[in-house]
């Protein structure tokens, strides 16, 4: 079976879940703090898949100890005793991304990333993020990024549509039209 599907299924149901018996939004908080430590901290997804090198018990404190000080919220707690206890541990990152997703969706939220090739005023970040509020129809959290090699211009990226205006992909359109052009020339 094919692992998104299975991601997806899994953060459905504990999207559910946590909709039946409250905490959604400490138990989101706390995923993505999971899903952030699953990707930035080697080796960690490689010791929780591996069935051999930490016991089950282990493997929770391992993960409660990447959330800090604070406690696991019971629905999580519950649900990745769950995903351990059915060989899926594996796929907890691509689960807590799928189920950060479902979440934010269900309220109307979504992600959206500006990348310029120099830092944009708060005055600009903020037409942006309406601009793309109205378009999606909900609420957009916009995460910038300063790219340099951009040259000018930006690209945004919501929900899978991009817009590229940059002068570096308009110049690689100028000189893919030119190629083209000369090589029907020759």
């Amino acid at each position: 079976m094919n692992t998104g599907i299975i991601a997806s299924r899994y953060a459905r149901a504990l999207c559910r879940y946590v909709a039946a018996h409250g905490d959604a939004e400490r138990v989101c908080l706390q995923a993505m703090i999971l899903e952030k430590a699953l990707g930035e901290v080697p080796g960690l997804q490689p010791v929780l898949e591996d069935p051999a090198a930490i016991s089950a018990a282990e493997k929770m404190q391992l993960l409660q100890s990447a959330l800090g000080m604070e406690t696991m919220a019971d629905g999580l707690k519950r649900f990745l005793v769950l995903v351990e206890e059915n060989g899926r541990i594996g796929d907890l990152r691509l689960i807590l991304h799928d189920f950060i997703d479902q979440y934010y969706r269900s309220r109307n939220v979504y992600f959206a990333t500006l990348e310029t090739a120099v830092p944009v005023t708060p005055e600009v970040e903020d037409r942006i993020r309406k601009e793309a509020s109205r378009r999606v129809g909900g609420t957009v959290l916009l995460d910038e990024k300063v790219d340099p090699s951009l040259i000018g211009g930006a690209v945004l990226t919501v929900d899978g549509f991009r817009v590229d205006t940059s002068v570096r992909t308009q110049l690689e359109k100028l000189l893919n039209q030119f190629t083209n052009k000369n090589k029907r020339i020759v």
